[in-house]
């Protein structure tokens, strides 16, 4: 399958900086990718819509999986689809190697700009990187270290960024309890758990029991703050929105904590207060009161 031949020629690179300024120089081309992609132009066989929706899902997880901090906008993925269809149509045999060239290089043009310049000016002198880290966490481990007793939570109960396998979003269900889950990178939508950006899912006002972002929103939040600060007012606007959210009495619970961020919370109709450190991370509670 054509989608299992993209998956290995990514992990033949897994470890490659795209921004590095000969990355055409250390990549490898998987000798099956090569083979099926050949076949299938002898063949008049060209990329279904799907299998071009699936190029571009696999090199995201890839993308992700090495840094989560990516927030790739629809600019990006419209730009990834194009450039896979061009790929495809001008791969040849005796073109390989240097199709493969142009493709990493305008691969990297298209992430370069989520980058800032002196992280760009940096990456460029380093072939290989390692990942960020972006885990899903044990279900239990994560109601602990937030502080979380189940059978004080209010329903429904969201979680934003629940992981592409929803543990914790499953393990609430399994013990009876109403939850709901959002990933950019989920494996499976269902009736409770959703394929989207905290961005992009619509957080209706006074829906919520329990908001649950468990090293996700927040930790985004920060790094935006640090590295593109442009981009943070688009959180603060979301995390106002994240509050309005909840039902009088519900919660909102987050990791890491926002200190300054907080201080712009109305205390007539909330209350905050930072339940504990658990390995250098704060954890915050935020109640509705009215």
């Amino acid at each position: 399958m054509l989608k299992n031949s993209i998956y290995r020629q990514l992990f033949a690179n897994r470890s490659l900086n795209l921004l590095y300024r000969d990355i055409a120089g250390i990549a490898r081309l998987d000798a099956d990718f090569v083979s099926e992609l050949l076949a299938r132009k002898a063949s008049g066989r060209g990329p279904t819509e799907a299998e071009l929706d699936e190029a571009v899902d696999a090199v995201v997880r890839s993308l992700y999986s090495v840094n989560q901090y990516l927030d790739l906008d629809t600019t990006a993925l419209k730009a990834l689809r194009n450039l896979y269809r061009r790929t495809w149509e001008r791969f040849s045999p005796g073109q390989a190697k240097a199709v493969h060239a142009d493709h990493l290089e305008a691969l990297g043009n298209i992430i370069a700009r989520y980058y800032p310049q002196e992280f760009r000016t940096a990456l460029a002198g380093i072939p290989e990187i390692g990942g960020v880290v972006n885990a899903e966490y044990d279900p239990r481990f994560q109601l602990q270290a937030l502080g979380i007793e189940t059978t004080a939570l209010r329903e429904p109960v969201l979680d934003i960024g629940c992981g592409p396998s929803a543990a914790l979003v499953r393990h609430l269900r399994g013990l009876g309890i109403e939850a709901f889950g959002i990933d950019r990178l989920l494996d499976d939508e269902t009736n409770f758990c959703y394929h989207s950006t905290w961005f992009d899912f619509d957080l209706k006002p006074e829906t919520w029991g329990t908001v649950i972002a468990n090293m996700s929103f927040s930790n985004h939040f920060i790094h935006a703050l640090i590295y593109a600060p442009e981009r943070s007012f688009a959180y603060l606007d979301r995390f106002q929105d994240i509050l309005h959210s909840l039902t009088i009495g519900g919660s909102f619970f987050y990791a890491p904590s926002l200190p300054a961020e907080q201080e712009l919370i109305d205390s007539r109709f909330y209350r905050t207060q930072y339940i504990f450190r658990t390995s250098g991370v704060s954890v915050t509670r935020v109640d509705r009161l009215s």
